[in-house]
């Protein structure tokens, strides 16, 4: 049931373009001590978000499971959660 959703999730980041063609890897390296960071998701902008996402699950074909950990964690939720406070912030045009 847990993969049914972390798969859906995966459809719909892509269908709604939340997954970008950039160097994911090196921005992984960049960034990895705060990526899970509440005050790193907290001040995140819609560019960081989509980094944020494409790195978790670009970086689930590499390290099995990593998916389902930072969704089972919450770093996912609070992703969503600050692009919903990004959204609500534009009028619900972002």
């Amino acid at each position: 049931m847990a993969c049914m959703s972390a798969d859906k999730f995966v459809s719909a980041c892509y269908k709604e373009h939340f997954i970008q063609d950039f160097d994911w890897g090196e921005w992984v390296r960049q960034y990895e001590s705060e990526l899970e960071s509440d005050n790193f998701i907290r001040a995140a902008d819609l560019v960081t978000i989509v980094r944020m996402l494409t790195a978790h699950i670009r970086g689930d074909r590499f390290c099995d499971g990593h998916l389902l950990s930072v969704m089972d964690n919450g770093t996912i939720g609070k992703i969503l959660n600050r692009l919903h406070e990004l959204d609500s912030e534009a009028g619900g045009e972002a």
